[in-house]
């Protein structure tokens, strides 16, 4: 059980660092580093309709820290292409 929680506690703190990293980017940085993520991940979800599409991105964006209003900026840049 000591194990586990050990684990645990490595990937919040994996997280927590992840998510400190992307906040303290600032915003150029982040919308580029979005948008440059979103480019290479709109071709292996191409077979998607277009909502499924925007769900999948949204989520794979807000799950590595990215602010809601980068990541629209980012899919619209994207969309847009």
């Amino acid at each position: 059980m000591r194990q586990q929680q050990g684990a645990r506690t490595d990937a919040r703190s994996r997280q927590s660092r992840l998510r400190a990293g992307v906040a303290t980017a600032d915003d150029d940085e982040q919308l580029t580093s979005a948008t440059e993520f979103a480019r290479k991940r709109a071709a292996s979800l191409a077979r998607y309709d277009a909502a499924t599409r925007k769900r999948r991105l949204y989520g794979q964006l807000a799950r590595r820290g990215f602010t809601p209003d980068v990541i629209r900026s980012a899919m619209e840049a994207v969309d847009a292409e």
